[in-house]
């Protein structure tokens, strides 16, 4: 039966692979790859596989700072296929990564919080490169300084909103909801 489901999805593909294929104009294709400078385009897929693996290596620190016992290689396998989901739907790639290894480990609170903490921690760095970009590019963007005040004005609620998660012990109505407040529990005492 697994085979047959195999078999089924590489027939779909296939058929999709085909219906998108001759959607193309390969000679437009062609025209448009002959002025790609290679270099740079194998340094950008560089730069990204670096960025995945920093990305699974980071979660798998947070992983372990909740005691989820999962090898790296099984991270990066959940990440890479969250990675893919994402480019679909923002959002989905993460709700995967959490049910698949909520559903492999048994630790379904460590994985939604390692999971929070790799993409705030991936905000936070966003929102700082994206602040250092801005000024490198100071005299090429008219009102620049009302960018960068609304950067970093966004930048400060995102570090005052993660150091006062820890610190807040009480937010209302939040025990009527018992999985969110055991989460929250969960999630405050371990980082």
């Amino acid at each position: 039966m697994k085979k047959l489901f195999i078999i089924v999805k590489i027939i779909i593909s296939a058929a999709l692979i085909y219906w998108v294929a001759r959607k193309i104009d390969f000679t437009h294709f062609k025209e448009a790859w002959s002025r790609i400078n290679v270099l740079y385009l194998v340094g950008a897929y560089l730069l990204l596989l670096i960025s995945m693996i920093a990305n699974s290596v980071k979660w798998w620190q947070l992983l372990r700072v909740q005691k989820v016992d999962v090898s790296l290689k099984r991270v990066t396998s959940h990440y890479l296929v969250g990675y893919f989901f994402n480019n679909f739907l923002t959002g989905v790639g993460e709700v995967k990564r959490i049910y698949d290894l909520s559903k492999e480990t048994g630790k379904s609170h460590g994985v939604v919080a390692s999971v929070f903490m790799e993409r705030w921690t991936g905000i936070i760095c966003q929102v700082v490169m994206a602040l250092f970009a801005l000024g490198w590019a100071y005299k090429e963007i008219p009102q620049l300084h009302n960018i960068l005040l609304i950067c970093g004005v966004l930048f400060f609620i995102l570090l005052a909103m993660f150091l006062l998660l820890g610190k807040i012990s009480y937010i209302p109505f939040i025990d009527r909801f018992e999985k969110i407040h055991n989460w929250l529990q969960t999630f405050r005492e371990s980082y």
